[in-house]
């Protein structure tokens, strides 16, 4: 378990320094200082552990089935991990209207990527691109779960980062470095570099 970072760190340090010369051998003044910066040091602890450890992304155990009940999201014998991500997709659930952010959201946590693309599809459907690193089995049917009723996935492509996929129907510029379009393929050349896989 991560532990707490308090802001401030080193308040009775902090509070003895600034005492003026005429306090700085009574002792008594020092002992009263120190007893009033140990408690402000207690509280600064307090608060720092409460914001790391209510915190989805850092909470653990019972922390994070409280979570996971205000979102609607039963734990269900997942681990900790597995169980973070089911409260962070039940979350993006809870408040997507079908909106594109909302997916490549949803895409980019599931997939621990750094960049994702939305394409529309005539009429009533979208593709995803993804550069993450992880790919779940059932990723195709958790995006599907999240969709808007009556919009559908029609694929989700992985894309190299360190490669350049082929690109179709976007506009010069529109996507900087993403990949090749036909546009830009000489003769002879392999297509648009690497051949990026394709789930449905």
């Amino acid at each position: 378990m991560p532990e707490a970072v308090p802001i401030i760190s080193d308040h009775v340090a902090r509070a003895l320094s600034h005492l003026t010369s005429q306090f700085q051998d009574k002792d008594f003044i020092r002992a009263l200082v120190e007893a009033i910066a140990e408690e402000i040091q207690e509280a600064e602890d307090t608060a720092a552990d409460l914001c790391l450890l209510r915190e989805l992304r850092t909470c653990t155990g019972a922390q994070l089935d409280g979570l996971g009940e205000i979102v609607g999201e039963l734990r269900g014998g997942r681990t900790d991990s597995d169980y973070r991500m089911g409260i962070y997709l039940k979350m993006l659930k809870n408040t997507s209207k079908g909106e594109p952010r909302r997916m490549m959201a949803a895409l980019a946590i599931i997939t621990a990527a750094s960049w994702v693309n939305y394409i529309g599809v005539y009429p009533a459907a979208y593709q995803l691109e993804t550069d993450g690193a992880t790919a779940p089995d059932n990723l195709y049917e958790t995006m599907e779960t999240i969709s808007p009723a009556g919009v559908s996935v029609v694929g989700i492509v992985y894309v190299d980062p360190d490669e350049e996929a082929l690109v179709f129907a976007t506009e010069a510029g529109e996507i900087p470095n993403v990949g090749l379009g036909l546009s830009n393929l000489a003769s002879p050349v392999w297509a648009g570099g690497m051949v990026a896989e394709l789930i449905i």
